[in-house]
């Protein structure tokens, strides 16, 4: 039997702040998902291309050849 599972993750921080860099925390996670050979999906936020760390972000998924995905562009919390 052949299982498949949907690797999806969601709105990735971009942001630098002591004790947590979104740069090496998503070179973890794009090392793993290599090392594993598995492809995944990123639902990222349009603002995130405003800023100059998203868009390495988004180029390091798009060169690893995984899907990146719409995820609004602000993700306004709307209640």
């Amino acid at each position: 039997y052949a299982i498949e599972v949907a690797i999806t993750i969601d709105d990735p921080g971009v942001e630098e702040a002591p004790g947590y860099r979104a740069s090496e925390i998503n070179k973890r996670i794009l090392a793993t998902l290599k090392k594993k050979k598995i492809q995944a999906a990123l639902f990222v936020c349009g603002h995130r291309v405003d800023h100059p760390t998203g868009r390495a972000l988004l180029k390091a998924w798009d060169d690893s050849n995984h899907w990146i995905t719409n995820h609004s562009y602000s993700h306004l919390n709307l209640h």
